[in-house]
């Protein structure tokens, strides 16, 4: 009678096979980590895309002006988180209240679109710099982006378009909200200076920037000399 017998794996033949496994995931996490955050950062892009269209809507409804600031903001009037989006944790701000939410078809906080205004790397709290926050910008504010508060405050009236002479190439609308979780998220206001990504006035979307101060430079800083 024939015996077979059946070789199994050495402890050295294991041991090779765990070190060329680790070395494939050493080698391939990195590439699944950036595949990720090209994902998030497209979501991201498209959302601020998105609300680019609706302010440009908003602003062909409302004689070619912006939402009157107003903090606390009430019906019709904004600042510069409540622009869009669900209502905050102060509630005084519910969806159907922010101004440009009519135009991504977002008419209470229950509205599937809400997330357009979730930034995909807005996942923490900003940290000890911020102790009254409780979650991430998104549940504190009811979004994720933050517009330039410097186009919406005007003489205590709404902002003509016609008053913003800077160009549109370089005059930001928004940018991610701040937050201390690595990747694109997060404006500089932190200690971790976590990167952000840009709406401009002429509906394009740039970044990551690693500070809000790259993009200000030359470009931001000019909404300034508004009036």
């Amino acid at each position: 009678m024939i015996q077979i017998h059946k070789k199994g794996f050495t402890l050295l033949e294991l041991l090779v096979v765990i070190v060329i496994i680790a070395l494939l995931l050493a080698i391939l996490l990195p590439v699944f980590g950036r595949v990720r955050e090209q994902g998030r950062r497209a979501l991201c892009i498209s959302n601020l895309r998105q609300h680019g269209i609706a302010w440009y809507l908003y602003l062909g409804d409302h004689d070619e002006c912006f939402p009157l600031y107003s903090d606390p903001a009430s019906d019709g009037q904004c600042n510069n988180m409540t622009f869009g989006g669900k209502i905050d944790f102060t509630r005084q701000n519910p969806a159907q209240n922010r101004p440009i939410n009519h135009y991504l078809d977002i008419y209470d906080d229950s509205s599937s679109n809400v997330g357009i205004f979730h930034c995909p790397n807005d996942k923490e709290p900003p940290g000890p710099l911020f102790p009254y926050r409780l979650g991430t910008a998104f549940d504190d504010y009811g979004n994720s982006y933050s517009a330039n508060w410097r186009i919406l405050i005007y003489t205590g009236e709404r902002r003509p378009l016609s008053t913003i002479t800077s160009p549109y190439n370089e005059l930001y609308l928004e940018m991610c909200c701040f937050s201390n979780y690595p990747g694109h998220g997060g404006n500089g206001w932190t200690e971790g200076k976590t990167p952000v990504m840009v709406l401009f006035m002429d509906g394009h979307v740039a970044g990551p920037f690693l500070h809000y101060e790259d993009f200000e430079t030359g470009g931001g800083d000019k909404v300034l000399e508004l009036p």
